[in-house]
Protein backbone atom coordinates (compact mmCIF):
# COMPACT_ATOMS: atom_id res chain seq x y z
CA UNK A 1 0.00 0.00 0.00
CA UNK A 2 2.84 2.47 1.08
CA UNK A 3 4.38 1.51 -2.34
CA UNK A 4 1.40 2.84 -4.38
CA UNK A 5 1.06 6.07 -2.63
CA UNK A 6 4.78 7.06 -2.84
CA UNK A 7 4.33 6.02 -7.05
CA UNK A 8 1.03 8.03 -7.24
CA UNK A 9 3.13 10.70 -5.33
CA UNK A 10 6.04 10.33 -7.73
CA UNK A 11 4.01 10.52 -11.09
CA UNK A 12 2.23 14.10 -8.94
CA UNK A 13 5.61 15.47 -8.70
CA UNK A 14 6.65 14.63 -11.81
CA UNK A 15 3.58 15.78 -13.21
CA UNK A 16 3.92 19.51 -11.74
CA UNK A 17 7.70 19.28 -12.70
CA UNK A 18 6.99 19.25 -16.21
CA UNK A 19 3.98 21.57 -15.91
CA UNK A 20 6.40 24.44 -14.57
CA UNK A 21 8.73 23.60 -17.26
CA UNK A 22 6.07 23.98 -19.75
CA UNK A 23 4.65 27.17 -18.11
CA UNK A 24 8.24 28.59 -18.11
CA UNK A 25 9.23 27.84 -21.58
CA UNK A 26 6.06 29.59 -23.21
CA UNK A 27 6.06 32.88 -20.65
CA UNK A 28 9.70 33.43 -21.49
CA UNK A 29 8.86 33.41 -25.17
CA UNK A 30 9.23 36.30 -27.17
CA UNK A 31 6.88 35.22 -29.93
CA UNK A 32 3.15 35.81 -29.21
CA UNK A 33 1.13 32.67 -27.68
CA UNK A 34 -2.12 32.51 -27.33
CA UNK A 35 -4.98 29.46 -27.16
CA UNK A 36 -8.63 30.13 -28.27
CA UNK A 37 -11.43 27.83 -28.55
CA UNK A 38 -13.14 27.69 -32.45
CA UNK A 39 -15.35 31.03 -32.12
CA UNK A 40 -11.72 32.83 -31.21
CA UNK A 41 -12.80 33.37 -27.53
CA UNK A 42 -9.05 33.92 -25.96
CA UNK A 43 -7.94 31.04 -23.11
CA UNK A 44 -4.74 31.32 -22.63
CA UNK A 45 -2.30 34.47 -23.51
CA UNK A 46 1.48 34.54 -22.85
CA UNK A 47 3.15 37.80 -21.40
CA UNK A 48 5.00 38.68 -24.67
CA UNK A 49 1.04 38.52 -26.28
CA UNK A 50 -0.04 40.87 -23.57
CA UNK A 51 2.64 43.17 -24.09
CA UNK A 52 2.31 43.71 -27.56
CA UNK A 53 -1.43 44.29 -27.02
CA UNK A 54 -0.69 46.54 -24.10
CA UNK A 55 -3.55 44.58 -21.84
CA UNK A 56 -3.56 42.47 -19.00
CA UNK A 57 -4.24 39.08 -19.09
CA UNK A 58 -7.76 39.65 -17.79
CA UNK A 59 -8.48 42.24 -20.29
CA UNK A 60 -7.61 39.57 -22.80
CA UNK A 61 -9.23 36.32 -21.86
CA UNK A 62 -12.93 35.20 -22.45
CA UNK A 63 -12.80 37.80 -25.23
CA UNK A 64 -11.95 36.98 -29.26
CA UNK A 65 -9.29 37.02 -31.28
CA UNK A 66 -11.13 39.18 -33.67
CA UNK A 67 -12.23 41.87 -30.96
CA UNK A 68 -8.47 43.20 -31.27
CA UNK A 69 -8.81 43.97 -34.92
CA UNK A 70 -9.36 46.80 -36.35
CA UNK A 71 -13.54 47.23 -37.07
CA UNK A 72 -13.02 47.70 -41.00
CA UNK A 73 -10.42 44.89 -40.95
CA UNK A 74 -13.04 42.30 -38.91
CA UNK A 75 -14.85 40.84 -42.34
CA UNK A 76 -11.66 39.89 -44.01
CA UNK A 77 -10.35 38.21 -40.95
CA UNK A 78 -13.35 35.82 -40.58
CA UNK A 79 -13.39 33.95 -43.97
CA UNK A 80 -9.89 33.07 -43.07
CA UNK A 81 -10.99 31.80 -39.82
CA UNK A 82 -10.62 27.92 -39.32
CA UNK A 83 -13.31 26.08 -39.72
CA UNK A 84 -12.73 22.78 -37.53
CA UNK A 85 -12.34 20.18 -38.05
CA UNK A 86 -12.93 20.28 -41.87
CA UNK A 87 -9.89 22.85 -41.89
CA UNK A 88 -7.93 22.94 -38.42
CA UNK A 89 -5.16 25.74 -39.75
CA UNK A 90 -4.85 28.74 -41.21
CA UNK A 91 -2.66 31.72 -41.53
CA UNK A 92 -3.16 35.61 -42.11
CA UNK A 93 -1.96 38.65 -41.40
CA UNK A 94 -4.10 41.47 -40.15
CA UNK A 95 -3.73 45.17 -38.93
CA UNK A 96 -3.71 44.83 -34.65
CA UNK A 97 -5.22 47.70 -32.05
CA UNK A 98 -3.40 48.30 -28.99
CA UNK A 99 -5.41 49.25 -25.29
CA UNK A 100 -5.19 52.80 -26.89
CA UNK A 101 -7.17 51.93 -29.80
CA UNK A 102 -4.31 52.87 -31.93
CA UNK A 103 -2.82 50.74 -34.71
CA UNK A 104 0.35 48.60 -33.97
CA UNK A 105 1.32 47.62 -37.29
CA UNK A 106 0.48 44.12 -38.27
CA UNK A 107 0.66 40.25 -37.13
CA UNK A 108 0.49 37.22 -38.59
CA UNK A 109 -0.99 34.31 -37.35
CA UNK A 110 -1.66 31.11 -38.26
CA UNK A 111 -4.46 29.73 -36.15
Amino acid sequence: MSRDITSRKDAEEALQLSEARYRAIVEDQTDLVCRFQPDGTLTFVNEAYCRCFGRSRQELLNHSLVDFVPADERADVWPTWPRWPENPTSTYEHPMVTANGEPAGSVGQTV
